[in-house]
C-alpha cells in the first residue's frame, strides 16, 4: 500500500528545507534569499505574487486574511535567527532561517510565524517539519500541506483542491462551501483527518487504511459523478471523519 511507504517518502521533506539532526537547514537557490527585517509588507498596489510557499522547521505558523500582505515572526525559545524570503515570478517563498545553519536544528529553535494575506493570494504550500499551523481565509484555489509532525486547522469559505501529506498529527479542514471543490487528497501514517463540509454536494470516496476507519455524518449523495467532488484518503492507522459543517 502506498501509505506504508509514506514515511520514507516524507523524509524528502527534510531536503527542501533539509532539517535532519545531523545536517544543516538547507534549501535551493539560497543565494537569492533576503534576510527578514520588520516590516515585511506588500500593499495591494505592489503585490505581484499569487502563491505563498512556507518552509518552517519548528514552532507555529498562523495565516489569516486581511487587506494587505504582512509577515511577522517571533522567537518561542533560544537565540533568534531571522527568516529568509525570496520572490520568484508570482511566488513568494519564506524559509525558517538562513540556509546552512545547523544550530537551529541542534538547539531545537522554535519560532512563531504570523502572515496576513489578501484575497488575491490563490495558492499556499506549507512544508513543515515539527509545527502547528492554522489557516483562515475566504477563498483559495489550491492548498497543499506537507508535514512530518504536528496538528493544524484550516478554515475556508471556498477551495478547489486540498492536498495533505503527513506522518503524525491531526488535520482539521472546515470548508463552508463545496461548490468550487474538486479534490481532497490526504495521505497520513498516524493521525486523524477531520473534514467539516457542506452536505449540499455529493462526493466520491476512495478510502484505504491498514487499521484506520471512516466515519460519515452524511453519505456520498445521489447526484451524478460529474457533479461530485473526490475525497482520496490513505493511512496506516489514522481515521477519516466526514462531518456536516454548521451553517
Amino acid at each position: 500500500m502506498k501509505a506504508k511507504l509514506l514515511f520514507l517518502s516524507l523524509i524528502s521533506l527534510l531536503i527542501i528545507p533539509s532539517c535532519t539532526i545531523e545536517s544543516n537547514y538547507q534549501y535551493e537557490e539560497a543565494d537569492k534569499y533576503s534576510e527578514y527585517s520588520e516590516p515585511l509588507d506588500f500593499d495591494n498596489e505592489t503585490l505581484s505574487f499569487k502563491k505563498l510557499t512556507v518552509g518552517w522547521l519548528s514552532g507555529t505558523v498562523n495565516i489569516v486574511e486581511g487587506e494587505d500582505f504582512h509577515v511577522q515572526e517571533s522567537n518561542e525559545n533560544g537565540e533568534y535567527y531571522p527568516l529568509y524570503y525570496y520572490q520568484k515570478d508570482d511566488e513568494l517563498k519564506i524559509q525558517f532561517c538562513k540556509s546552512g545553519l545547523k544550530t537551529v536544528v541542534t538547539d531545537n529553535i522554535k519560532k512563531t510565524l504570523e502572515i496576513t494575506i489578501p484575497q488575491s493570494i490563490d495558492y499556499i504550500d506549507l512544508n513543515l517539519v515539527a509545527s502547528t499551523y492554522n489557516v483562515s481565509a475566504t477563498t483559495l484555489k489550491d492548498l497543499n500541506v506537507n508535514i512530518v509532525s504536528g496538528s493544524g486547522e484550516i478554515r475556508l469559505n471556498s477551495l478547489e483542491n486540498f492536498s495533505f501529506n503527513g506522518v503524525s498529527g491531526n488535520i482539521t479542514l472546515k470548508l463552508a462551501s463545496t461548490l468550487e471543490l474538486k479534490n481532497i487528497t490526504i495521505e497520513i501514517v498516524s493521525g486523524n483527518a477531520n473534514l467539516y463540509l457542506s452536505p449540499i454536494r455529493g462526493y466520491i470516496l476512495d478510502f484505504s487504511s491498514v487499521s484506520g476507519s471512516v466515519n460519515k455524518e452524511f453519505i456520498e449523495g445521489n447526484d451524478t459523478s460529474l457533479n461530485k467532488f473526490k475525497i482520496k484518503y490513505e493511512s496506516v492507522s489514522g481515521n477519516l471523519n466526514i462531518c456536516s459543517i454548521e451553517e
